[in-house]
């Protein structure tokens, strides 16, 4: 059995639910202090650069690929940068979620 001693904003969501908008109202960008400006650019900073470098080690994997492919003369290139492709896929996806 479940007792109901408070309901809406006098409820812990609801207390939880206002402080999560005010917070929202507050982080707009004439509102931000100095410290959460750079914190925001860096943040971007660090996403942009995560971004460059799961491209690049694609990349890189997918030359490897096409070098290997070339010097050993073998159908390996079709199914292992298929598995790279959809790997990398996936880890951007992943990212992209954050």
């Amino acid at each position: 059995m479940m007792i109901v001693c408070a309901v809406g904003n006098k409820s812990f969501n609801g207390r939880n639910r206002e402080l999560l908008s005010k917070d929202n109202e507050n982080n707009s960008e004439e509102n931000l202090t100095p410290l959460k400006k750079q914190l925001n650019d860096l943040a971007d900073l660090i996403g942009n650069f995560g971004y460059i470098m799961a491209a690049l080690i694609g990349g890189v994997i997918i030359l490897k690929d096409i070098i290997l492919k070339i010097y050993y003369k073998e159908s390996i290139f079709v199914s292992s940068t298929l598995d790279t492709i959809i790997s990398s896929t996936n880890f951007l996806i992943k990212l992209s979620r954050r």
